[in-house]
């Protein structure tokens, strides 16, 4: 019966379209990479269809023919129940305000999960008090269970990484361990076992212990997605300001504006009418602290921008070439923005690799770091995302391709870095975005890992992000955070998705 149903939904969208232009039956249009999993949820988006008020999404279990079928006003839907061994058939129908079809989709499928193969040893070694081990593993694999365990004992879970490589430096010398290994894919199901590797440590002069992070589960509360016919795609970098999530993004050009529960509300930042010259791509912004003032960075643009509460073009400033290299053919880039309490603002500059300190009117107070193209050019490469800690003035600095995040002080004096490869929870690759919590921690999001962390003020991993029953944030590759400060609760952007994230803490059943 169920097989039925789902053959008369498909047969009366046909019928709509052979109808001809008397019905003017129209179609639905998945967004790019829908479905996509999302741990143990799976997340579909759509276009939104002009006229419709709902939409009927339906679900067909591939292998029974069982069919589920949902209403929803907004084009997207989280599916929470779904067998990973199975494939699904998801189909959309759009109805107008009278109850009629006025459109429908194609049949995407999510595909089964096809079950890992074993990962495969590549070698191991020590070097002083630590024993490297190395892998291969499927592709597919989202990261790695490592069990360790003496001559007689039972194996237990030591780390669970993404890359295929770890680092285990608490051994003792003379003793043997036996690793072996567990891949698991991105809703949680594991690979074979791997073979037994046998390590024999040698003598060595003592190790050091580290406490782990904590390790925060997070979930899927809410999608939030630009108005297509404004080409909203990839955001980039986001702030929430008074129950507002403020987004700019690559594909509308603009700075866009919703509630917090997803609803658009206008967007702003786009060349005023008149303007004479290049005017570039949003990237980075910030909201001052009266909410007064708008400040934005522009790709392929050296200005910084300026716009009121009401999305007003007001002014532009320029930005400068380092003294020294005045005559370099390579235009300034800013990328972030932030400001800094007092009506001035910071910006991260990327072609000279400079933190740029501005007051209110907009005049230089001061540069950090020796630029680039000079012989002693320290110690930034790639500054992009900035944030400000508004209780210290305290200024962080993401520097992508170096894998470091930076602190400098609000007198510009630098703090210190920290950067982290070691291929544990919390390793960073790419940083991206960054946030402040309330207790002073900073939020990062690393770019090739797709993973969420909390650092100490002092560059101590504290907490690590995974999605529920795994150990890694099984999202689209995120590239900024935010934080609403009155719930307390991160949201991410993904470009891969062309959406935004509200998340929600959740405690997995055991």
């Amino acid at each position: 019966m169920d097989t039925l149903r789902f053959k008369l939904y498909l047969c009366l969208a046909l019928a709509f379209f052979c109808a001809g232009e008397s019905l003017s039956i129209g179609v639905v249009n998945w967004q790019q990479g829908t479905p996509q999993r999302a741990g143990s949820q799976t997340i579909l988006m759509w276009q939104g269809y002009p006229g419709a008020v709902k939409y009927t999404l339906t679900r067909k279990e591939v292998r029974s023919g069982r069919l589920d079928t949902w209403e929803t006003i907004a084009p997207l839907y989280i599916d929470r129940k779904f067998d990973p061994a199975q494939s699904y058939d998801y189909h959309i129908i759009a109805y107008s305000s009278d109850g009629r079809p006025i459109a429908v989709s194609d049949t995407v499928t999510l595909q089964a999960e096809r079950p890992l193969k074993a990962p495969v040893w590549g070698g191991s070694h020590q070097d002083g008090g630590e024993a490297f081990l190395i892998w291969d593993s499927d592709p597919r694999a989202k990261y790695h269970n490592i069990f360790r365990r003496q001559a007689g004992g039972e194996p237990k879970l030591i780390a669970s990484v993404q890359q295929g490589k770890y680092v285990d430096k608490n051994i003792i010398p003379g003793l043997e361990y036996v690793y072996h290994l567990v891949s698991v894919g991105a809703t949680g199901k594991e690979s074979p076992q791997s073979d037994e590797l046998v390590f024999d440590v040698e003598l060595w002069e003592g190790g050091e212990a580290r406490s782990p992070a904590t390790v925060k589960y997070v979930e899927v509360e809410l999608v939030i997605i630009g108005p297509s016919e404004n080409a909203f795609a990839e955001p980039t970098d986001m702030v929430v300001y008074k129950d507002h999530l403020y987004v700019s993004d690559l594909g509308s050009r603009a700075i866009t504006e919703f509630d917090l529960d997803g609803k658009f509300i206008r967007r702003f930042g786009m060349m005023p009418y008149g303007y004479i010259g290049d005017w570039g791509i949003p990237w980075g912004f910030d909201i001052s602290e009266d909410g007064s003032l708008f400040a934005i960075t522009f790709l392929k643009s050296n200005k910084l921008r300026f716009f009121n509460s009401k999305g007003q073009y007001l002014n532009e400033i320029e930005v400068l070439k380092p003294e020294m290299l005045e005559d370099s053919p390579i235009p300034p880039q800013p990328m972030d923005i932030v400001f800094d309490g007092t009506g001035g603002y910071w910006i991260s500059e990327n072609s000279y690799a400079q933190l740029i300190h501005y007051n209110k009117r907009g005049e230089e107070m001061g540069r950090v770091g020796i630029p680039k193209y000079i012989a002693d050019s320290e110690p930034f490469r790639t500054p992009t995302f900035i944030a400000r800690d508004k209780s210290s003035g305290d200024i962080w600095i993401a520097d992508s391709l170096q894998g470091k995040v930076f602190r400098v002080a609000s007198d510009s004096e630098i703090i210190g870095y920290f950067d982290k490869r070691d291929e544990e929870a919390g390793s960073l690759f790419l940083p991206k975005g960054l946030a402040i919590k309330e207790d002073g921690d900073v939020l990062v999001v690393d770019g090739i890992l797709g993973s969420l962390q909390s650092y100490s003020p002092t560059g101590i991993l504290t907490e690590v992000y995974f999605s529920p029953k795994l150990n890694h944030l099984a999202l689209p590759r995120m590239v900024s955070v935010a934080i609403d400060p009155k719930s307390g609760q991160i949201l991410l952007a993904s470009k891969l998705s062309n959406a935004i994230y509200k998340l929600r803490e959740v405690i997995p059943a055991q």
